[in-house]
């Protein structure tokens, strides 16, 4: 385990099982595609028994959104003139509790990282999951605008480092004024979106925690530009890593 030595920030490299982070994925699951690993979610065990205490695999993630008992909903988060479709779970809790902004991966929205949300509501959290591709597809639609995978992911590359930031930003100021919220708002990205929650870390200091999986490797350079506590994890979200995640995210929102 590395651990830089920075006073301003946590940095806990997570090798699962000694693997490192490509090994055996095909092309299209690795770095330059990212989150493949996370979105595995007990892909090994899929016939096994779904377990509640981790996200759903990508394969049972809508009936895992099905079934839930959490209250979720559709909001349009308005950034400079694009509306940023988002999807919001609310926690079952009685007073006030943290918010965990989800960012996806490079597939944009779909059901796997909705039912992460959701798997963060059941902790405790109130999830925002944006649509960051809002107003990148045809006729300036969504995620579900594009014909293929491929078009969506081309479509990324079109959105600044700017222009995230300004997007996450206004996630940030609606979640911000959410009457059961504590104030205390963590970002959770995988691959692509990893790298772009430690990126909205260090623009915004009042970040709680970032929690990454499957990410860039953070350099000293980036952790010494952020306050922020930061654990970045690598390999399957399976029964360790995630209990990781979620002890970190207490923490440091608590």
């Amino acid at each position: 385990m590395y651990r830089p030595r920075l006073p301003a920030a946590v940095l806990a490299l997570s090798l699962m099982g000694g693997q490192p982070l490509h090994a055996g994925l095909p092309a299209g699951d690795r770095a330059d595609a990212p989150g493949a690993t996370a979105r595995q979610t007990a892909t090994v065990g899929a016939t096994m028994t779904r377990r509640n205490d981790v996200p759903a695999s990508e394969a049972r993630a809508k009936a895992a959104l099905d079934a839930s008992p959490r209250h979720s909903e559709w909001m349009n988060v308005l950034s400079g003139g694009t509306s940023i479709r988002t999807f919001i779970v609310h926690p079952v809790r009685r007073g006030r509790g943290p918010v965990a902004i989800v960012i996806s991966d490079n597939r944009g929205m779909n059901d796997w990282i909705r039912s992460v949300g959701d798997q963060l509501a059941a902790e405790g959290f109130t999830a925002m999951v944006p649509d960051l591709w809002s107003g990148l597809g045809p006729a300036g639609g969504d995620s579900e605008s594009f014909a293929s995978a491929d078009e969506r992911t081309r479509a990324i590359g079109r959105l600044s480092r700017e222009e995230t930031v300004r997007r996450l930003q206004a996630v940030w100021e609606y979640a911000i004024r959410l009457p059961a919220i504590n104030e205390r708002i963590a970002v959770v990205g995988f691959g692509w979106g990893a790298d772009r929650a430690l990126e909205y870390a260090e623009e915004q200091p009042m970040v709680a925690a970032a929690v990454t999986f499957d990410g860039m490797s953070p350099s000293r350079t980036v952790l010494a530009k952020t306050s922020t506590p930061v654990l970045a994890l690598f390999g399957d979200l399976d029964a360790q890593a995630w209990p990781k995640a979620m002890a970190f995210l207490r923490q440091h929102t608590n």
